[in-house]
């Protein structure tokens, strides 16, 4: 069994208030469920206006499926993110 866990930072460019940070997040997030039927939750930095942490993992069989499957996500967000995407940390262990 094969757990990947990816967590990518996001720097919004125009910030105005929490409040629209949290509609741009609302609007990634919604489109990422509905595509991979996988959470994506922010995990760090709430409180900042201007940057945030997203974070997203899921559990396979095989090494090689979790890559592709990571691979494909995060280009999805990264196709999505109209932001500024700053660091992308991702790791693939084995239970």
């Amino acid at each position: 069994m094969y757990v990947a866990a990816v967590k990518i930072k996001i720097r919004f460019v125009i910030s105005f208030s929490l409040k629209d940070k949290r509609m741009r997040l609302r609007s990634i997030k919604d489109k990422f469920t509905s595509k991979f039927k996988t959470q994506l939750t922010e995990v760090e930095l709430q409180d900042n206006k201007n940057f945030t942490v997203l974070g997203f993992s899921f559990v396979t069989g095989s090494y090689s499926l979790a890559q592709s499957i990571e691979g494909k996500m995060v280009a999805y967000i990264e196709d999505n993110c109209e932001d500024e995407i700053v660091d992308i940390d991702s790791y693939i262990e084995k239970f």
